[in-house]
């Protein structure tokens, strides 16, 4: 007993002469890239992250920083393989990666329950239609079930590294869609098919950082819309556009914004004690639907002209057309830092079989 107390006092005092020199070895901490090489269910990112033409990105995932990585795990990757998503095109898998990187630390804890956080990604120059300085964004969703990620769920989050954190999820993120096929996928016909009698639907896609106030079928029903013809539709639809990103947090009581109707067509909006927001007086009903140019809200009344406040002098909230775009705390419309970095890392061709599968 003697011995062994001997023993454990000369090895302590052995670590603490140790520490005193300088000389004891530390366990090193992993970067990004390195826990996606040890994660067994990281496999094909690792696989992704150590192709030609890719060392670039995995140079980008090894640098400092403080990145959060919204990993997909390797059922996802067999999975959007598997729906014929065309990995030839390497435009297209560029933007899906992209996507999946944010230039900023965001842990669990950030994400507060029941509340939609807007996060900014890298992707802002393919799949998209957003000025210099906008970012597509992803839309975290803390709910009772979980975190989620667009339509991804978060499985294992708040692995940290030395340069950010990653959250692994189930499902590979896919850049929004332009407005047409947004509302389609939503259940928004009345307002697909007045875009195509009204002849916008080229149009509405084509537009760069706007909100869209889309009204409900019921909407359009009530308004008894199939009774106009193209030009009054056109008039009618253009009332619903702010040539501006505007997200839920930006939608602030009392401000007004010019339309791309006439010049005298504006909205106005209302926020009621119970936090309702009301465009015009139409109560919006969906919040935050994203779209390859900006964001959808859903209304439940058509708005019609002469509904909103006359032009007077600095009477409409400033909404110019920058380069800075929305100005919310959460919007990916501030510039971001990584921009230089990340335009341009994730292009060539991708094509790789892992275990059998092709990989995009």
């Amino acid at each position: 007993m003697f011995l062994k107390s001997i023993s454990s006092l000369t090895t302590a005092a052995t670590f603490a002469y140790l520490i005193i020199l300088g000389s004891v070895p530390t366990l090193k901490a992993n970067n990004i890239a390195e826990i996606a090489k040890n994660e067994p269910s990281l496999s094909f990112l690792n696989t992704i992250l150590n192709s030609p033409g890719y060392e670039q990105f995995a140079k980008l995932l090894s640098s400092d920083g403080n990145y959060t990585v919204f990993a997909p795990n390797d059922n996802a990757f067999k999975a959007i393989t598997a729906s014929g998503f065309d990995g030839n095109n390497k435009t297209l898998v560029s933007a899906v990666l992209k996507y999946h990187v944010v230039a900023k630390k965001y842990t669990s804890k950030d994400f507060k329950k029941d509340t939609i956080t807007l996060v900014p990604t890298l992707l802002n120059d393919t799949l998209v239609n957003l000025s210099t300085n906008q970012y597509q964004e992803v839309k975290i969703n803390s709910t009772s079930n979980g975190i989620l990620v667009n339509n991804a769920k978060i499985i294992k989050a708040d692995v940290s590294a030395t340069n950010g954190v990653i959250h692994i999820i189930d499902t590979v993120l896919v850049p929004p869609s332009p407005p047409s096929k947004v509302a389609q996928d939503n259940g928004l016909s009345e307002l697909v098919n007045a875009l195509k009698i009204a002849n916008l639907t080229t149009t509405v896609d084509g537009l760069k950082g706007v909100t869209i106030f889309a009204p409900t079928n019921e909407a359009f029903k009530d308004a008894k819309a199939d009774t106009l013809n193209s030009t009054q539709l056109a008039g009618i639809l253009k009332i619903h556009v702010i040539n501006r990103i505007l997200y839920s947090t930006d939608l602030k009581e009392g401000d007004v914004f010019q339309s791309l109707g006439d010049k005298n067509e504006t909205l106005k909006i209302s926020v009621s004690e119970k936090n309702i927001v009301t465009v015009n007086g139409s109560p919006v009903s969906l919040t935050d639907v994203l779209t390859s140019n900006g964001v959808v809200h859903v209304i439940t009344k058509v708005i019609t002209k002469g509904s909103g406040e006359a032009v007077k002098d600095n009477s409409i909230t400033n909404q110019t057309t920058s380069e800075n775009g929305s100005n919310s705390s959460n919007s990916s419309n501030s510039s971001n830092p990584v921009s230089i970095v990340s335009m341009g890392l994730l292009f060539g061709s991708f094509v790789i079989t892992f275990a059998g599968h092709l990989l995009f």
